[in-house]
């Protein structure tokens, strides 16, 4: 699952947003511009869904190691395990709602110079 594919399935899962080529629009007709709703890059938006999805949540991080994120919703849980905080929240939060059955796509350069992944 690309980035995009997941940021769409969680606005219109979380907050039934329709999602557009450059834009979110919601059932009364108003909308929001795609850039302003990032959640896998703006720690803020993670935690608005965090917020928006009534999750309980804790958060680890050890010295030199990935942010690790556990989200209850309910009686279902999401982990995620990533450098980026707003990307484990996130993804976290799409494991528990699950959307997820594997980690989203990363595009990769490999020791070859050629792209993997996606």
């Amino acid at each position: 699952m690309t980035d995009r594919v997941l940021v769409d399935l969680l606005a219109s899962l979380v907050y039934g947003w329709r999602p557009g080529p450059d834009r979110f629009s919601s059932s009364d007709r108003s909308w929001r511009v795609r850039s302003r709703f990032s959640p896998l890059t703006d720690i803020k938006c993670a935690f608005d869904l965090l917020d928006a999805v009534g999750a309980r949540f804790t958060i680890v991080r050890r010295t030199g190691t990935d942010f690790s994120v556990e989200v209850w919703i309910g009686d279902r849980r999401g982990h995620a395990q990533y450098a980026e905080l707003p990307r484990a929240v996130s993804v976290a939060i799409a494991a528990a709602l699950g959307l997820l059955q594997e980690p989203p796509c990363e595009k990769t350069t490999g020791v070859d110079g050629r792209e993997n992944g996606c």
